[in-house]
């Protein structure tokens, strides 16, 4: 998954590893529209969009993968390190 994230990301921006986006705020991010979708809120009826919460974890692993490679300078030999 490493190896596909790599180069989903230069497909997005061949420069990604110099332009060092925020990964990590992008999961943040996700994390909030995750719990979105969960339907979090006790006071008030909410549905679960399990679907759509599938997505936002989805989106969170793969800024994950994105941020350990950053933090490898692109080596996935050693991100995969730190995942084990």
């Amino acid at each position: 998954m490493l190896s596909l994230q790599a180069s989903m990301n230069a497909r997005v921006d061949p420069d990604w590893i110099t332009a060092r986006y925020p990964y990590l705020r992008a999961v943040v991010i996700e994390s909030a529209e995750a719990i979105e979708h969960h339907g979090w809120k006790w006071w008030k009826k909410q549905e679960l969009d399990l679907p759509q919460l599938q997505m936002e974890l989805i989106d969170i692993w793969h800024f994950i993968l994105s941020e350990l490679l950053l933090r490898n300078d692109g080596d996935e030999s050693n991100a995969l390190d730190q995942l084990l």
